[in-house]
């Protein structure tokens, strides 16, 4: 359910419906329908229908204790889906960045509609950024669910001269058409020198010391030593392909774009990030 509604496509001259918000007594199901008398005879009654956004926002470095190093950058994914009855015919992502975050260093790496995404700064403070995709037409996940995903990846640094345990906290806000914001989780990375040292090997703030490469590849990536497990997942977090004790593995047949390799050996794990060109 949504603020604005659209009325029956297929109507030449649609209309905008206000109605009831989510909440408590309001739910996402909760059927809703309105009803025009034509010539006080014919009564046309249907089901409102409209897009509903579930969100995340993910960070890099990502581990249990939230650290992340000095002077080195950070790596942000907001995944938008539209879960409602009816396509997004616009999706906008704001993001408010933090003012220890120098804005200087912000580089766009990747989208799932790299085609319609425009990135707007606002001319009174930088750290105000918006993410448009005007006429996007999200379908919804249950006409379409593979195409009903969408993501947006940048990266950015924190200024040089910050304190140890400088916290960069980060929520972003997704609009679809003329709906109430939907408010990711808030990302945290607390900034230090080093990454503490653990002695057990189980530990997963242990990274598995793994090196993936070329990056770009045409598709052949090879791995520095063997791996006993790989998962290969896209932006939206979708397992791909997984691949048992081998040194190189062929995405080839993939699209190209951004893919995360999942490496794991002996319950030690690390994550790297491959792009693939044609």
């Amino acid at each position: 359910m949504g603020h604005i509604i659209r009325s029956y496509r297929e109507m030449e001259n649609p209309l905008d419906i206000t109605v009831p918000l989510l909440s408590d007594s309001v739910l996402l199901g909760d059927i809703f329908k309105w009803r025009v008398w034509i010539v006080k005879e014919i009564c046309y009654e249907q089901e409102l229908r409209c897009a509903y956004d579930p969100n995340d926002k993910l960070v890099s470095p990502e581990r249990p204790d939230s650290l992340a190093l000095l002077g080195e950058r950070i790596d942000y994914t907001i995944r938008f889906q539209n879960t409602g009855n009816d396509y997004a015919l616009g999706v906008v992502v704001r993001d408010t960045f933090s003012s220890d975050l120098d804005m200087r260093t912000f580089q766009f790496l990747d989208t799932s509609h790299p085609d319609l995404l425009q990135i707007e700064f606002d001319p009174e403070d930088n750290h105000n950024v918006a993410f448009r995709f005007d006429n996007i037409y999200l379908p919804d996940s249950t006409t379409n669910e593979q195409g009903s995903h969408g993501f947006i990846m940048y990266s950015i640094k924190p200024f040089d001269d910050l304190d140890e345990n400088t916290v960069i906290n980060n929520t972003a806000h997704i609009y679809f058409d003329f709906n109430p914001a939907i408010v990711t989780n808030t990302t945290h990375s607390e900034l230090v020198e080093t990454f503490p040292i653990e002695t057990s090997i189980d530990s997963e703030i242990i990274k598995l010391d793994v090196a993936a490469f070329p990056s770009p590849s045409k598709g052949l990536v090879y791995l520095s030593k063997f791996v006993e497990n790989i998962t290969v997942i896209d932006l939206t977090g979708k397992k791909l392909a997984g691949f048992k004790n081998v040194n190189q593995i062929n995405l080839s047949a993939f699209e190209e774009g951004t893919y995360l390799l999942h490496l794991e050996t002996n319950g030690v794990k690390s994550t790297e990030k491959i792009v693939i060109i044609k």
